[in-house]
């Protein structure tokens, strides 16, 4: 549980940006957005998914950019307001996006080390003293957007299961939580494992684990041409590690990520048993 704190240890990094990344052949048609929520920095961002964007872009013939939003509120407008014709969604996220609008046509989602299910990490540096979540009672704890499924919903509910009560410090992103850790701003902190595990060699242990729900997913616009959305959805199922170029395109988006599967919305019904568990919307949604 989560007790309000006022505290902030930095302004926010991440300012109010449209990232454009053209990537793909000579079109007649308009470029396609392809919409991320900041869950990482702008430029982590681009590092990322650049590859998967011109895999992506050679795969319709069409030009393709990346557009990063300022934060998650603004990305869910986008999405909600159909100005994306591709997003990136956490799984909360989509959740609310389907709540707002009903079902948008689902590409694929992450399968992490061969599962398309992941978790979040509670973390503390390798020197400090909590070893269990009853540790951090009172303690500082770094967390993500309101909105975000691994760095506030689900450490959230084992934080309530646990009955701890500690003070949230919210930060822009998940790299930011990991520096406040490290710097000892932070008792502990909150993050995706895939980030957790990236970081963990610069002095982090885990405290405890968040259960596992299904991965980011991506939709497509409404908008776009069944056609177009069919060969997005293959372009993302047939990526694989074996092939040169589906190992170039995956290693950049994560060493843990193995490849992409099929989705269909009743995955996410075990995120949504969890946020109907919370006595209040835990990301400021209405009931």
């Amino acid at each position: 549980m989560f007790a309000r704190s006022r505290r902030r240890i930095a302004p926010s990094l991440l300012l109010a940006m449209l990232l454009v990344f053209a990537v793909g052949p000579a079109a007649a048609d308009p470029p396609l957005r392809f919409g991320f929520l900041p869950y990482l920095s702008s430029a982590e961002l681009i590092r990322r998914y650049g590859p998967l964007t011109r895999h992506l872009s050679a795969a319709i013939g069409r030009d393709m950019y990346i557009h990063v939003a300022a934060d998650y509120g603004s990305h869910m407008k986008a999405v909600i307001d159909d100005e994306l014709d591709i997003a990136f969604l956490g799984a909360l996220p989509y959740v609310r996006l389907v709540e707002a609008v009903g079902p948008r046509p689902l590409l694929a989602r992450f399968a992490f080390n061969g599962e398309p299910s992941f978790r979040g990490v509670i973390f503390t540096a390798e020197a400090a003293p909590y070893r269990a979540l009853a540790d951090l009672e009172g303690r500082r704890i770094g967390v993500g957007d309101p909105r975000s499924t691994l760095s506030s919903i689900m450490p959230r509910h084992a934080l309530g299961v646990a009955g701890v009560t500690v003070r949230p410090v919210p930060m822009t992103t998940h790299d930011n939580i990991i520096l406040g850790v490290l710097l000892g701003e932070l008792d502990a902190g909150a993050v995706a494992e895939e980030v957790f595990d990236e970081n963990r060699h610069r002095g982090l242990r885990p405290i405890a684990y968040t259960e596992r729900i299904s991965t980011h997913v991506f939709v497509a616009s409404p908008r776009l041409d069944a056609s177009t959305i069919e060969r997005l959805r293959g372009a993302l199922l047939s990526l694989d590690r074996n092939h040169p170029d589906g190992a170039t395109v995956l290693n950049a988006a994560g060493s843990a990520v193995s490849g992409f599967v099929a989705v269909a919305d009743s995955d996410y019904d075990s995120l949504r048993a969890v946020v109907a568990s919370f006595s209040e919307p835990p990301d400021g949604a209405p009931q």
